[in-house]
């Protein structure tokens, strides 16, 4: 089954110290062949998250960043650049009915306009996509 997922995620596969099991269910089943996809601004959030680990917060060096950079696009991940009025109208919708930040709600919105569970490790949207009813159910 494909599935959508978000920065939290992605960011547990890729720092050590974020991961949880419930991320690598999804890494593990992503390397079955499971196709992810996310909006584009993933790139975005990912690599500030990445840059800020490195520059801001001495959690990564420079080469430890720019290595996670490339495992990073090595995921592969399937981003998702249709958006448009429609799209964002519904992206604020949901965020102001969940009280999301919109880059969540991007996240949430993508997952519902495709049909396909989203998976996060963020408690918030969690909620909200269960609510939406696409919520990656273990």
């Amino acid at each position: 089954m494909a599935f959508v997922v978000d920065a939290s995620m992605v960011l547990a596969w890729l720092l050590p110290d974020e991961g949880t099991e419930y991320a690598e269910m999804f890494l593990e089943r992503w390397m079955k062949g499971e196709a992810i996809s996310a909006p584009e601004l993933i790139r975005y959030e990912v690599s500030n998250a990445l840059v800020m680990a490195a520059t801001r917060r001495g959690r990564l060096s420079d080469e430890q960043m720019r290595i996670k950079l490339q495992e990073f696009d090595a995921l592969a991940i399937s981003l998702n650049e249709d958006s448009g009025r429609a799209t964002t109208r519904q992206t604020v919708e949901l965020s102001v009915r969940h009280g999301l930040s919109i880059y969540d709600a991007a996240y949430l919105e993508l997952a519902k306009r495709v049909s396909k569970p989203l998976a996060t490790l963020d408690k918030k949207l969690k909620s909200a996509a269960a609510s939406e009813g696409v919520l990656f159910e273990v």
